[in-house]
């Protein structure tokens, strides 16, 4: 309960965006899977169904993320990889993230300088643009030592804290 992540957890958790790992945990440190992210987005959209297959090679039908990911293609908020893969079960990176939500939102306002970071010069070139965006927007604050951290794994922890920013100060 006094965790820094209890207020957000319990807020995706009421608001029905992100589910624990089992019925009673939530693994907050826990990397996040690019497949749960984009269950937690297909989850704030009211599931809605009919997306055609996205057609990613590693993305079975039956998979429990399918119908997620087959909305996220649709509708441009994913992109998979060149070989034509979605790499649902890997850990979804703190830049990556940025880029997918600024796809979801459909906001294209730019973003804040991100130069006063330390690690500002690590955010990879195609992803900058969204990070600044998720900066300037209030989504992503540095973690310690004044850093990003853009490549490195978003935790399910951050996650929660990010969504709960987001429906608070970009989805309003």
């Amino acid at each position: 309960a006094t965790a820094w992540y209890a207020d957000a957890v319990k807020y995706v958790s009421d608001h029905n965006i992100m589910n624990g790992t089992s019925s009673d945990t939530f693994a907050p440190q826990s990397n996040m899977t690019r497949a749960m992210l984009v269950q937690t987005l297909y989850a704030m959209e009211g599931k809605p169904t009919g997306a055609p297959n996205a057609g990613f090679s590693d993305v079975s039908g039956s998979a429990w993320y399918a119908d997620a990911v087959n909305w996220a293609k649709a509708n441009n908020v994913v992109g998979g990889y060149p070989d034509g893969t979605f790499r649902p079960n890997e850990n979804i990176t703190r830049e990556q993230l940025a880029v997918m939500l600024k796809a979801y939102s459909g906001d294209n306002h730019k973003g804040a300088d991100i130069s006063k970071y330390a690690d500002a010069g690590d955010v990879s070139g195609w992803a900058k643009e969204a990070v600044e965006w998720a900066v300037g927007v209030g989504l992503i604050a540095g973690r310690d030592g004044n850093k990003l951290a853009p490549r490195a794994n978003a935790t399910r922890a951050e996650v929660a804290q990010i969504m709960k920013n987001y429906c608070e100060k970009v989805a309003k």
